[in-house]
């Protein structure tokens, strides 16, 4: 019963805190203003789930070379240097969801479709 208490205790107090989980970094070292946006929405945190799954899978088909990770870094610094509100960073996201995609699809010949959500 008091396992019953904590565990609900937990639920109401992060349903309330309005802080979601972003699957590709920890939110409470969130610091920019992109970061701060997507954990404390539930709709962009999505998103981030679907870019986290779409690029470990487009990684592995790179090998993880140098010009996968700096194109990576300089898509993730346009975000954060311009990005400062959720209809600019859930059109990132969809653009980077689409990007990987399509990089899978071509590496693998298949043809996948990117969900969007926005």
């Amino acid at each position: 019963m008091k396992n019953i208490n904590l565990s609900c205790i937990f639920l109401i107090f992060s349903s309330q805190s309005g802080i979601s989980a972003a699957a590709s970094f920890d939110c409470n070292k969130a610091r920019s203003v992109s970061e701060k946006l997507i954990c404390g929405n539930s709709e962009l945190s999505a998103l981030d789930d679907k870019l986290f799954d779409v690029y470990k899978k487009a990684r592995e088909l790179s090998n993880n070379s140098k010009e996968f990770r700096e194109e990576q870094v300089t898509a993730w610094k346009y975000r954060e240097q311009n990005c400062a509100d959720n209809e600019c960073v859930a059109n990132w996201y969809n653009m980077r969801i689409k990007h990987y995609t399509q990089y899978i699809n071509k590496s693998t010949g298949t043809n996948v479709q990117a969900e969007k959500n926005s």
